[in-house]
């Protein structure tokens, strides 16, 4: 049998703005920079004709008796339901092991909402697994009833060698990078920036229309739509603007990449006091309650008043969100050597 572990995970696509693909391709990155030997299956039906075809390839790899002594899956809540059996059976039949790395924040809701059989499965999905890592702490905490081995692997993002702007007077440049939905707050920030105008405020807003009329966000000549970023250019993006507005009530936010990659580039973030959100601060400094425009407008005014303050806070909250630390993490836990 194979000694090369086999990772399923979804590899990016044209277009992506970031989510479980940046943390999939970072993964690899530093496992490549580690020298670990692996083979890699894509999980993105983005990039596949045919979902089902996707799906039996994969089960197959997985179910075969003589590869791959260890399997990895990075995935979703649904990958979860979708690979439970047959990872299940790869273990009951070939004495494979198995760990499982969880992406986002919502998965004690959809576990909680999951019928009695499904339930049951994924419960025995997690207990049989050799290892479990989950994206916020607070789901450690509650899916460690089920496996003790199951450990911090958080949103993370590489060094940047970027770093944002800084302010001393004239226009202030704002930045909301996201999906455009109005569960992320994209209307909120506009109306905080339209009511804080006369301050010399200016917002672009980047990323797929999903939910908002767009037209009507962008009427006003100081806020304007930017289109969609391609992962690569994100960063660079970032550091031309002063300060990113995020406030997201989003009912599956995790620990967003947006805010992690704003670490990076030590620009100052203004987001919401929202699930596990308040995890990737050490203070509430940048915090603001959801649906409160006056609270943001507030807030930005700070901010641009005491610029630097808020450019060393993100600089210093990276610190605990460099991928290579958790990458190892992950090779240390799996015995993936």
């Amino acid at each position: 049998m194979s000694k090369k572990m086999f990772i399923i995970g979804p590899i990016s696509s044209k277009g992506s703005i970031g989510g479980v693909t940046v943390l999939f391709d970072l993964l690899l990155h530093d496992l490549n920079n580690l020298k670990i030997d692996y083979d890699i299956f894509d999980s993105n039906a983005k990039n596949y004709s045919s979902k089902i075809a996707m799906y039996l390839r994969c089960v197959f790899k997985i179910l075969h008796p003589f590869k791959y002594r260890n399997i990895s899956l990075h995935g979703t809540a649904k990958d979860y339901l979708f690979f439970s059996v047959p990872l299940l059976l790869s273990k009951v039949l070939f004495f494979k092991s198995y760990s499982l790395r969880k992406f986002a924040g919502d998965f004690d809701n959809f576990f909680n909402s999951l019928s009695a059989i499904e339930k049951l499965l994924v419960s025995f999905l997690l207990k049989n697994s050799k290892v479990n890592f989950f994206e916020t702490q607070k789901l450690v905490n509650f899916f460690s009833y089920y496996n003790e081995n199951t450990h911090w692997f958080p949103n993370v993002r590489l060094a940047s060698s970027f770093s944002s702007s800084n302010y001393k007077a004239g226009s202030f440049r704002v930045l909301f990078l996201s999906q455009l939905m109005r569960a992320k707050g994209v209307y909120e920030a506009v109306e905080a920036v339209r009511a804080g105008f006369k301050e010399n405020i200016t917002l672009d807003i980047y990323g797929p229309i999903i939910d908002v009329d767009i037209e009507e966000l962008t009427k006003h000549e100081y806020i304007n739509y930017k289109g969609v970023l391609d992962s690569d250019e994100v960063q660079e993006t970032m550091s031309q603007y002063h300060t990113l507005l995020f406030p997201t009530y989003y009912s599956g936010e995790g620990y967003p990449g947006v805010i992690i990659e704003g670490f990076s580039v030590g620009i100052p973030i203004i987001t919401t006091n929202w699930l596990s959100i308040p995890e990737l601060f050490d203070t509430k400094d940048m915090l603001v309650e959801v649906n409160n425009s006056k609270m943001l407008e507030r807030k930005l005014l700070e901010v641009k008043e005491s610029h630097s303050f808020y450019k060393d806070l993100s600089l210093k909250n990276f610190s605990k969100f460099q991928s290579l630390k958790y990458t190892k993490l992950f090779v240390e836990k799996t015995n993936y050597k």
